[in-house]
């Protein structure tokens, strides 16, 4: 087995020095899609944001690429991080060209994974639906050939034909190998796409493993959602 190209080691993190996840044993491998899963509130967007760099961490470690201090969010992005927020990360005022631009890969790498965006290369990209807004951002990121990327909520108000479009990119990111966690409140979906899972219930892990062996157990994965 290779060795974790993201991996959390009894992490804890919260605001105010008040820990909204505890004791957070995780790992993401080169090459494999895995899926953070729970009710709302049960900490994903914080273990998400606590392993990018956004916020601090109250106890515990995370280590990006072998090295155990990866530094805060820019120095992870400039590592080799892709992190997709659940709101909109894109500049609604420039062009979808311009916002390509910003990124830090090829504007024509971005387009080969969402050819779609070709054609609204000069429209703004807050006049873009949220479904192109998604792609535009996502496009963005991939072209930089992250080495770990998270998305969080990657679905969030979308057409189903639109998330299929999105996850598929995402698990042909892994197929490249690329280290990709999603955040996703669609659980078949998840659990569909990624290879393995955690399901998180009040700030702690509660079950993980193979999706195979989750989606065995949907029974116990949907009581640690109520």
């Amino acid at each position: 087995m290779t060795e974790a190209a993201l991996q959390a080691i009894g992490m804890s993190a919260g605001y105010h020095g008040v820990p909204a996840v505890s004791d957070i044993d995780l790992e993401v491998r080169s090459g494999e899609v895995v899926a953070l899963l729970g009710a709302n509130g049960a900490g994903k967007t914080t273990s998400i944001r606590a392993m990018a760099g956004q916020i601090g961490l109250l106890g515990g470690s995370v280590r990006m690429n072998g090295s155990d201090r990866p530094g805060p969010l820019f120095k992870r992005i400039r590592g080799g991080l892709g992190l997709l927020t659940e709101s909109r990360c894109v500049f609604m005022g420039l062009t979808v060209r311009e916002n390509l631009r910003l990124g830090r890969g090829p504007v024509d790498d971005a387009l080969a994974h969402f050819p779609e965006l070709d054609r609204r290369m000069d429209v703004r990209a807050g006049l873009l639906s949220g479904g192109e807004q998604q792609m535009l951002a996502l496009a963005r990121i991939l072209a930089a050939r992250p080495k770990v990327l998270m998305a969080d909520e990657l679905s969030l108000g979308l057409a189903p034909l639109i998330v299929r479009r999105l996850l598929d990119a995402l698990t042909a990111a892994a197929a490249d190998g690329a280290a990709v966690l999603i955040v996703e409140q669609q659980t078949r979906l998840a659990l569909e796409t990624a290879h393995r899972g955690y399901v998180l219930r009040r700030g702690k892990v509660a079950l993980s493993g193979p999706t195979a062996e989750l989606r065995a157990q949907s029974a116990t994965v949907a009581d640690l959602y109520l």
